[in-house]
C-alpha cells in the first residue's frame, strides 16, 4: 500500500510502516539526513533511500507513507519540567509580562469575573522587576480585588509567591515564624512568601482539585505532545501525580514518555514501600529532586560572594552538604538518580563536594548525577563537572527572562552566567529544558533563546557573552539526544536503527530557518513509538 501523506487517525494502528520522500534528520551530531526510514513495532529498523525502505516495508506487509518533502526530526525531550505545574498553569491566570501592580490587579479582577466558581484563584508569572512602581506587591494590593477567596500568585521563578490575606489565613501563615514569610518593618507579613512555603502552597492547591486532578494532568500531557514534546523529565513529582499517571497509562491516556524525579519528602515515602526505581515505556520513577538553593530572581540563589544589587545578601542554603551527601548515598545505592537544583556557584560547590564523597561507592556507572540550571558557574567548576561526569540541564530561555541578571551579579561575574557553549565544548553532558511552567513549554522558544542568546531582544547579557550562543544543530542535538543522555535513556533522541520511533513532522526545516523565524515553526504531527498521537 502506498498512501499519500495526510492526517488519518487509522495510521495509529500501524505496526510496521515506512516514511518516504522526507527531509528526515535522524541525528544532529553527527548531522545525518535521509529520505526514508522504516519502523517496526515502535522502533526504527532501517534508514536510507526511498527504494530501500519501500522494499523493506512491502516485504513486511506494512504501510508506506509519503511525507511529501516535509521535515522530520526526533521528538523533543524536555529534561526538566513540572508536569503538575503545567497542568495548573493551563487553568490559571497568566501574569507573564505584567508591567505594574495596577495591571496585575486588573488582570486578577478580569480572571475572577470570568471564573466565578473557582474555590482558589491561582496565577503565575509576575516579576516585580518589571513593575513601574519599583516595589514588591503586597497582600493588601490584591485584597482590594479579592478578599473572600484565597488568591495565590506565584512569581515567574517559582521561588516566591504573593498571597492575599484569605490565603495567608487558610495556610496559617499570619502567625508563622518561618523566615520565608516576608514581614515589613513592623513585623507584619506582607503576603510575599518564599522557598519552603511554596511546597505547602502546592499541596494546598492540589487538595482543592480532588475531582478535577486527573483531567488537569491529562490535558497537560496532551498540551505538551501538541508542541512536539515526546519525553519529559518530570521533576519535583509527588506520589499523588505519579499514581494519576499510572492510572492514565493503564487507560491508554498517557502516551508521553515520563521520567519522574520525586520531591524529597515523597521520595522517602516511595523508597520505604518500593525500594527501587520503576521502569516502563511511558511512566518511570527514576530519581529524586532536591533544592540546594533558590533563584536569582528572588535573590535566594546561593552565591560565593554577595549579590551586586544586594550587598548584604548571598542567598540561601536550603540543604547542607552533610544532608545532601546522605541523600546521595541512599539514592544511588538504591539505583535512583539525584537531580540537584543548584543555581548559584556556592550551591554548585556544595553539590560537587557531596558528590565527591559518594562517587567512589556508586556501583552503577550508568547513573548520572544531575545538576539543574547551573546558572552562575565558574570555569573551575565546569572542569570539575567534566571530571566527575556530572550531567547538567540548562534552560536557555532564562537568558531572556532574566534580563536584569547583569545588574544582579555584576560585570565581574557576568561571564559565568549561562555559559552554554563553554560547557558543551568542555564535554559536559547537557540536556535542554524549559522548567515549565517557569518558562513556556514551547520548544521553539527554547531553541530561539539558545541560538540568539537574547541578541534580538535587547538583552544586556548577550552584549557580554555573545560567544555562548549555540548553533541550531547544537541546540537540537542537546534537546534530543543530549536530554536522553541526561535521563539515562540510551534509545531515544535519534532516529537510527534500534532507537524508538519518536518523531515530529514540521512546517519548516529548522536548519535553514533564520534565527528570528525559529519561533514560527509549527509542529504538524507527533509520533511516539511509531504511533501517531497528534
Amino acid at each position: 500500500m502506498h498512501t499519500q501523506y495526510e492526517s488519518r487517525d487509522d495510521l495509529n494502528d500501524s505496526k510496521v510502516l515506512g516514511l518516504i520522500n522526507g527531509n528526515i534528520y535522524v541525528s544532529f551530531k553527527p548531522l545525518k539526513r535521509v529520505k526514508a526510514l522504516a519502523i517496526a513495532y515502535g522502533k526504527v529498523i532501517a534508514i536510507g533511500d526511498n527504494d530501500y525502505v519501500r522494499r523493506i516495508i512491502h516485504g513486511l506487509g506494512g504501510e508506506v507513507i509519503d511525507v511529501g518533502g516535509r521535515t522530520v526530526i526526533p521528538g523533543f525531550i524536555d529534561a526538566h519540567l513540572h508536569l503538575d505545574g503545567v497542568a495548573l498553569a493551563l487553568k490559571s491566570l497568566d501574569l507573564r509580562g505584567t508591567r505594574s501592580i495596577n495591571e496585575l490587579k486588573s488582570k486578577l479582577k478580569d480572571f475572577v469575573d470570568r471564573n466565578p466558581d473557582l474555590e482558589v484563584i491561582y496565577g503565575r508569572g509576575w516579576d516585580q522587576e518589571l513593575f513601574i512602581e519599583g516595589r514588591w506587591p503586597t497582600r493588601y494590593d490584591i485584597d482590594d480585588v479579592v478578599d473572600d477567596k484565597p488568591v495565590i500568585l506565584i512569581r515567574v521563578c517559582g521561588h516566591a509567591a504573593l498571597l492575599n490575606t484569605k490565603a495567608m489565613e487558610d495556610l496559617d501563615l499570619i502567625r508563622s515564624k518561618s523566615k520565608d514569610v516576608i514581614r515589613d518593618e513592623k513585623g507584619i507579613p506582607t503576603g510575599i512568601v518564599k522557598e519552603s512555603i511554596i511546597d505547602m502552597i502546592s499541596s494546598y492547591v492540589k487538595g482543592k482539585l480532588v475531582r478535577e486532578y486527573d483531567r488537569y494532568i491529562h490535558d497537560a500531557i496532551n498540551y505538551l505532545i501538541s508542541q512536539g514534546i515526546t519525553s519529559i523529565g518530570y521533576v519535583s513529582a509527588d506520589i499523588k501525580t505519579v499514581n494519576t499517571l499510572l492510572r492514565l497509562t493503564r487507560e491508554g491516556k498517557a502516551l508521553l514518555r515520563i521520567h519522574a524525579y520525586l520531591d524529597l519528602s515523597d521520595f522517602e515515602k516511595f523508597l520505604s514501600f518500593m525500594g527501587s526505581p520503576i521502569y516502563s515505556d511511558y511512566i518511570s520513577v527514576v530519581g529524586v529532586k532536591v533544592f540546594l538553593d533558590g533563584s536569582l530572581g528572588a535573590r535566594t540563589a546561593l552565591l560565593t560572594k554577595p549579590y551586586n544589587d544586594d550587598p548584604q545578601n548571598s542567598g540561601q542554603e536550603l540543604v547542607s552538604v552533610n544532608d545532601l551527601t546522605k541523600l546521595m548515598d541512599k539514592a544511588f545505592s538504591n539505583g535512583f538518580q539525584v537531580a540537584a537544583h543548584a543555581i548559584g556557584d556556592k550551591a554548585i560547590d556544595n553539590a560537587i563536594v557531596a558528590y565527591g564523597k559518594v562517587r567512589s561507592s556508586i556501583k552503577r556507572s550508568n547513573i548520572h548525577f544531575r545538576i539543574e540550571h547551573a546558572s552562575v558557574i565558574r570555569p573551575d567548576q565546569i572542569r570539575k563537572l567534566r571530571e566527575l561526569d556530572v550531567a547538567v540541564t540548562i534552560q536557555p530561555r532564562f537568558v531572556i527572562s532574566d534580563w536584569w541578571v547583569v545588574r544582579r551579579v555584576g560585570t565581574e561575574r557576568v561571564k559565568w552566567v549561562y555559559p552554554f557553549k563553554i560547557m558543551k565544548n568542555e564535554g559536559i553532558t547537557i540536556g535542554l529544558s524549559t522548567d515549565a511552567p517557569v518558562e513556556p513549554s514551547n520548544p521553539w522558544e527554547t531553541v530561539y533563546a539558545a541560538v540568539t542568546r537574547g541578541s534580538l531582544d535587547g538583552i544586556e547579557l548577550s552584549k557580554y557573552t555573545a560567544y555562548e550562543a549555540l548553533s541550531i544543530s547544537e541546540a537540537l542535538h542537546l534537546y534530543t539526544y543530549g536530554s536522553a543522555r541526561v535521563l539515562n535513556v540510551k534509545d531515544l533522541g535519534k532516529l537510527l536503527p534500534s532507537y524508538r520511533a519518536d518523531f515530529i513532522v514540521l512546517s519548516n526545516d529548522p536548519l535553514v530557518t533564520k534565527p528570528k523565524e525559529l519561533r514560527r515553526i509549527k509542529v504538524l504531527e507527533v509520533w511516539i513509538g511509531g504511533l501517531r498521537v497528534k
